[in-house]
């Protein structure tokens, strides 16, 4: 280009011999397409003695087949790839060389295609500026960032024995009636979030909800009745019929059954509607699992206007009745 208009341009210091920083020049990607045939055909490996075999050309230096010898870099320089982030103060060399080489009569085009970049990217530097906006570069810091010392002092208010059992709220809002204030809510969050100290905050071990069963002591009959639903085979198969069994929870004896066709609060009702007017006495507590026709509406209502507890799978209490007498004996 200082031929071409007679005035030597100052080439920037990123532009290597014939292979740029950005990419491989307009000479030297012409100086590869002016091979002739053989050569291409030769250095491809056809027709020597290494056909077939290209592991041969990742030897370093001469070929150990066919005495061809593997192009070596022009420069030690690490040439950019597509998409590599590109400074600022890099840009800005880059701009002034283009305005440079168009003063002195080279067009823009040109240019850009010696230092191996595309017109497009200097348009978008002209018009959206320097700054790169893709995620990994490096940006400005607000003048309104916390400092070093402003996130240890958070962290610290945060950690402190004081508010080892608070919320970030409420230690920002319990500063603030101090007339304190160092970050926000979520600036806080974000410290702990980064320094992993979003779990249990105190030394001592997380607390939890325990909660001991009410236990029930059964001292004579009737006080405690436990039913269940017992599937039973028919000849049919898929149909099966459903036994209704309540228990004494003192001697484990029947009080009342019936084999219904299906499962339903309903039925529930009137079984214990039959039991409680045939035997003429009410229970104070009655259990059950937490099955459908159990916790009805129908049987709660009825068991609640008789005044009787309900209690639906107890803990370490199964109540779970097994076939065991001659009504469930189907064969």
């Amino acid at each position: 280009m200082a031929q071409t208009t007679g005035v030597a341009l100052r080439t920037p210091p990123f532009v290597g011999a014939g292979v740029s920083r950005y990419g491989t020049g307009q000479a030297e990607r012409t100086k590869d397409r002016e091979h002739k045939p053989e050569e291409r055909k030769e250095a491809a490996g056809e027709g020597s003695a290494c056909q077939g075999k290209r592991t041969c050309r990742k030897e370093k230096g001469p070929c150990r087949c066919c005495s061809v010898a593997d192009p070596q870099k022009k420069t030690s320089e690490p040439v950019s790839g597509r998409g590599e982030l590109t400074s600022e103060t890099e840009k800005g060399e880059i701009l002034s060389f283009v305005i440079e080489a168009k003063s002195l009569g080279v067009a823009e085009k040109s240019t850009c295609g010696f230092l191996g970049i595309t017109v497009r990217t200097i348009q978008n530097w002209r018009s959206k500026g320097l700054r790169d906006k893709r995620k990994g570069s490096s940006h400005p810091t607000s003048r309104l960032a916390l400092t070093p010392a402003e996130w240890d002092a958070l962290f610290e208010a945060a950690t402190c024995r004081r508010f080892a059992d608070h919320t970030p709220e409420q230690i920002v809002a319990t500063l603030a009636q101090e007339s304190v204030y160092i970050a926000s809510t979520s600036s806080m969050y974000r410290v702990l979030r980064k320094r992993n100290a979003m779990a249990h905050r105190s030394e001592s071990r997380k607390a939890s909800a325990t909660r001991e069963s009410t236990e029930i002591i059964v001292t004579g009959p009737n006080q405690v009745w436990a039913w269940d639903i017992t599937w039973l085979k028919t000849p049919v198969r898929g149909i099966f019929l459903y036994a209704y069994t309540v228990i004494d929870l003192f001697d484990r004896s029947i009080v009342g059954w019936c084999i219904e066709t299906y499962e339903s609060d309903e039925l529930s009702m009137l079984l214990f509607a039959r039991i409680t007017r045939d035997m003429k006495v009410v229970p104070a507590i009655v259990m059950a699992d937490n099955g459908h026709p159990m916790r009805g509406m129908t049987l709660a209502v009825f068991l609640d206007s008789l005044f009787i507890s309900r209690s639906y799978s107890r803990p370490r209490c199964s109540v779970t009745i097994k076939p065991n007498t001659p009504y469930h004996n189907t064969n």
